[in-house]
């Protein structure tokens, strides 16, 4: 996808009424983490990424699409161009190993350069991780059927929180949402957005302009998302073992205003009861 596509893609998610000014977009990625599970099951659901306006997105496209060339990032073999892939760069597997030219300093100047765009260009770092024990066990059967499934649970938890974040920043701002096209959980996240999309309360509070899904081989910026999701999930995964936030989480929660939350019991109970509400169920 070229620079100019881009622009005119991240348009396209507005009405032609909303100013460039009023224009921000998500995007947003997901991870599912089955750590001590033996029967291929999921512990939690992460979907995690960045916040920003669309001038800003815009830099960014063409600022990571140099990156990639110059930190000579490996050609996808599927689509023919290159990708960052966080998930083969963080444990060091092929063709991010050294077999294939990575060192130690190869790889932390290449994390370096694009935590540095990431930080320079985003506005807001955002998570939401879903334990799938508590949403199981204390969302009640109507809550369960309104948002579709865990999928929808992290998108009620993050849909609110950057609507109130972006609209206490901008007097009339409008937020587009793109998530990674190749996530499960589609329909749940639509099912979600649907419904702040038709209340004229909700949408008016959080400011749903639309909502899209991207292949993150051609949409740049879900590259970016890609890094902070594996890194929360990662995170989030590790916290009975006390393990501290890797470099990269690191860096972005120094940098950027974060909004990181764990679906707990008390916000289980508290959404099932709000959405328990607004279903008159």
């Amino acid at each position: 996808m070229t620079e100019s596509l881009f622009i005119q893609m991240v348009a396209l998610g507005f009405p032609p009424s909303v100013l460039p000014e009023s224009r921000f977009m998500v995007v947003l990625t997901a991870y599912l983490d089955a750590s001590g599970n033996n029967d291929g099951r999921s512990d939690t659901v992460t979907v995690a990424g960045f916040v920003s306006n669309e001038a800003n997105w815009t830099a960014f496209y063409s600022e990571w699409e140099r990156a990639l060339i110059d930190l000579d990032i490996p050609i996808d073999p599927v689509s023919g161009v290159r990708m960052f892939h966080m998930s083969k760069f963080a444990p060091k597997a092929a063709p991010y190993d050294e077999e294939h030219g990575w060192t130690e300093q190869r790889r932390r100047d290449c994390m370096d350069k694009l935590l540095g765009i990431i930080t320079e260009r985003a506005a807001l770092s955002v998570g939401a991780c879903v334990p799938l024990s508590l949403y199981d066990s204390l969302l009640s059967a109507p809550v369960k059927r309104a948002l579709g499934g865990p999928y929808g649970m992290a998108a009620q938890m993050l849909i609110p929180n950057v609507g109130l974040y972006v609209h206490d920043r901008n007097p009339d701002p409008w937020i587009n949402y793109v998530f990674e096209s190749g996530d499960d959980g589609r329909d749940q996240v639509q099912r979600v957005f649907d419904r702040a999309s038709r209340n004229n309360d909700l949408r008016e509070r959080f400011r749903p302009a639309g909502i899209e899904f991207r292949d993150k081989r051609m949409y740049l910026p879900l590259q970016a998302a890609d890094i902070i999701a594996y890194e929360l999930r990662l995170f989030w995964s590790r916290q009975t073992s006390g393990d501290n936030a890797r470099y990269p989480l690191k860096k972005i929660g120094e940098t950027l205003p974060r909004m990181w939350n764990v679906a707990d019991e008390r916000l289980m109970r508290e959404t099932d009861e709000q959405l328990r509400g607004l279903l008159g169920a």
